[in-house]
């Protein structure tokens, strides 16, 4: 999935969730040729919270959510310098 994708991918510890002020997330680590890069204009170091409106703690909750949906995805979540919400939409 990641490398349909485009993107690696790092489940937040604790730690640095709480220092941003979140229940947890994942981050994209690194972004490459794939759906999100010719979809969205999403960067790397985005921290995704939600898929679809469902929060998302650790890279194995956003693969299931994903393998199970068909059609458009929506992410949310935000930027480590940036605490506003930001949305990505993009086709599966």
């Amino acid at each position: 999935m990641q490398s349909n994708l485009g993107v690696e991918l790092l489940s937040l510890d604790k730690e640095e969730a709480q220092s941003l002020n979140i229940e947890g997330g994942v981050k994209i680590s690194k972004l490459y040729p794939g759906k999100l890069k010719s979809q969205t204009n999403i960067r790397e170091g985005f921290i995704i919270t939600k898929v679809n409106t469902k929060p998302v703690k650790t890279v194995e909750e956003l693969t299931n959510i994903l393998q199970k949906t068909t059609g458009g995805v929506m992410l949310e979540g935000i930027y480590e310098n940036n605490s506003e919400e930001q949305y990505y939409a993009f086709g599966l």
